[in-house]
């Protein structure tokens, strides 16, 4: 599926200085979403109010201690793997300040029913239990599940876990994740081949439908996309959006 029409792309929950046309984060966004872009995260709060959206989030985890990070060659195939030590990983100083910025942010708005889905990888854990601590939800569950550590297919692991068992009355979640795998997923939902998800960021995608298995199998015509960055530096004040943009499809 594609969704790649009535498009908004939000970055920023402050109205701040404007970067220069030179910033890279701002170079990728402006080829992402041609126009202006909407300047404030804020926007979000229309669609978490409206009964009629599904909204998925996908955050990447907060910087981590770097101990544990090298790849080990498999001493069978000789090829590189995952460090064993990799999943204990904790978030560092700078990544639990960010996670800090990224709750806070999210527990501005106020959520429906919610379910946060987190791998049991410390960094991914701590980084969901933060936001799922934070959230003003009408109920909310943290759901950790450990086959979730670095999945390839996020798209088929998340709708897995959110068709089984959970109903259509959910109408938000949060997936953490990791950088690579968390932007794929995303990058199918938005039709693009790129995506804007730095440590402790946040991309959003709203899609007006009855149920989670149409958002996942359909085609839409009525979708919302959003991103936040806990880094000063790639905040912008840019005007709001003028008029709805198609990125591709």
């Amino acid at each position: 599926m594609r969704l790649y029409r009535h498009i908004a792309f939000a970055l920023a929950l402050g109205a701040l200085p404007a970067l220069a046309a030179t910033d890279p984060c701002l170079v990728l966004l402006q080829r992402l979403f041609p126009g202006k872009l909407h300047a404030k995260i804020s926007s979000l709060k229309t669609y978490l109010d409206d009964p009629s959206y599904k909204v998925l989030f996908f955050v990447r985890h907060g910087h981590a201690e770097q101990a544990g990070k090298e790849k080990i060659l498999d001493a069978a195939t000789g090829k590189p793997m995952v460090n064993p030590l990799d999943r204990a990983r904790e978030l560092d100083k700078r990544g639990k300040k960010y996670v800090g910025r990224l709750a806070d942010t999210l527990a501005e708005f106020s959520f429906g029913k919610t379910v946060v889905l987190v791998s049991n990888a410390t960094r991914v854990r701590e980084t969901g239990t933060a936001i799922f601590n934070g959230l003003d939800a009408a109920s909310k569950t943290l759901v950790v599940d450990r086959d979730l550590y670095y999945v390839e297919d996020v798209r088929s692991a998340i709708f897995q876990r959110i068709l089984n068992g959970q109903s259509n009355d959910v109408r938000h979640v949060v997936y953490v994740g990791h950088g690579k795998s968390t932007m794929a997923a995303f990058m199918q939902f938005a039709g693009s081949d790129e995506a804007f998800n730095p440590t402790a960021g946040v991309m959003a995608v709203a899609v007006k439908t009855p149920s989670w298995e149409s958002f996942n199998r359909d085609v839409h015509t009525d979708v919302h996309v959003f991103a936040w960055s806990p880094k000063e530096t790639h905040r912008t004040g840019l005007e709001p959006i003028d008029e709805n943009v198609a990125p591709g499809n």
